[in-house]
C-alpha cells in the first residue's frame, strides 16, 4: 500500500495523456482489499469477472488524476 502511495503522488505529477497510461494501477487497490479479507491461497486463484475490472478502470478514468 505504501508502494501504491508512493505511485500516486508521482503520477499526480504526469500530463493527464501520460499518466493514463497507468490507469490499471486502478485495479491495485481492489486486489490488494481482497487479498486481506481472503486467505492467500484463495486469493490467487480468485480472479474478479472481466465486468467488473472493466468497471473499476472506467471509474477511475472518471475521476483521474487520482
Amino acid at each position: 500500500r505504501g508502494h501504491l502511495a508512493q505511485a500516486r503522488q508521482a503520477l499526480a505529477r504526469l500530463p493527464t495523456t501520460l499518466a493514463r497510461a497507468f490507469l490499471p494501477l486502478a485495479l491495485v487497490e481492489r486486489d490488494l482489499d481482497a487479498l486481506g479479507r481472503l486467505d492467500v491461497l484463495l486469493a490467487a486463484r480468485a480472479e474478479p469477472p472481466q465486468w467488473r475490472r472493466q468497471w473499476a478502470l472506467w471509474r477511475a478514468s472518471k475521476r483521474w488524476p487520482v
